[in-house]
């Protein structure tokens, strides 16, 4: 909980002095949607990102059988404007670990996305115009 509270504290400090409310945090936030840390999040006016703009329920993270989101994206109110849509690329949770990225012997390395991670990313579509 103090890591969201943190967080949200110093992204309203305007860390980068840019002088704007559009703000983005994205990424493994090693917590599920409906546990506390995002809670406080969505509570402190950040808009999930997956959830307004994705039509359907995914996983971006397989452990053990069980499947489940830590990997977000939330929006400031402002930028959540903008938001067209938001996908998970199923390239990496669901699939086997012989595609991993840990195995040497795969064809072709440098070209290869699936099971490049152990999460899916999170994909958004921004229409993004003047602040």
């Amino acid at each position: 909980m103090e890591a969201a509270r943190a967080l949200d504290r110093w992204i309203a400090s305007d860390p980068t002095a840019a002088g704007n409310a559009r703000h983005l945090v994205i990424g493994d936030l090693n917590s599920y949607s409906q546990e506390d840390p995002l809670r406080l999040l969505r509570n402190a006016g950040w808009v999930d990102g997956h959830s307004r703009g994705s039509e359907s329920a995914s996983h971006s993270f397989v452990f053990r059988g069980l499947r489940g989101r830590l990997d977000h994206a939330f929006l400031s109110p402002s930028l959540a404007n903008d938001l067209a849509s938001a996908q998970v690329w199923s390239i990496n949770a669901d699939e086997s670990e012989v595609f991993g990225y840990a195995h040497v012997k795969q064809v072709d390395p440098e070209n290869a996305v699936f099971r490049s991670s152990d999460h899916d990313p999170l994909v958004l579509d921004l229409r993004i115009g003047t602040p």
